[in-house]
């Protein structure tokens, strides 16, 4: 449990930093490692993030509607609708 939440805060304190490679790693690593983790969501939330600032527009659809589908009526759900919604206007 405290190494899902250290990789999210580490990929956290990066994309702040705007070192979007560096904290892609470390939220690939919560999704692919931690998958019972209540930070997953949130790190595909910022993967898809991610994917929008360096212009893979495709990968941000894409884990947007992953959080959609698997965490339907989370915190993390809302906000991946929102960038959809922002991705298609």
């Amino acid at each position: 449990m405290y190494a899902a939440n250290a990789n999210y805060w580490l990929g956290q304190l990066l994309f702040n930093k705007s070192e979007f490679a560096e904290a892609k790693q470390a939220f690939n690593t919560v999704v692919a490692r931690f998958s019972d983790s209540n930070k997953r969501g949130d790190s595909l939330v910022k993967l898809g993030m991610i994917a929008e600032k360096t212009g893979d527009k495709a990968g941000a659809l894409q884990y947007y509607q992953q959080v959609v589908k698997d965490y339907a009526n989370s915190a993390a759900a809302r906000i991946a609708q929102q960038q959809l919604a922002a991705l298609k206007a």
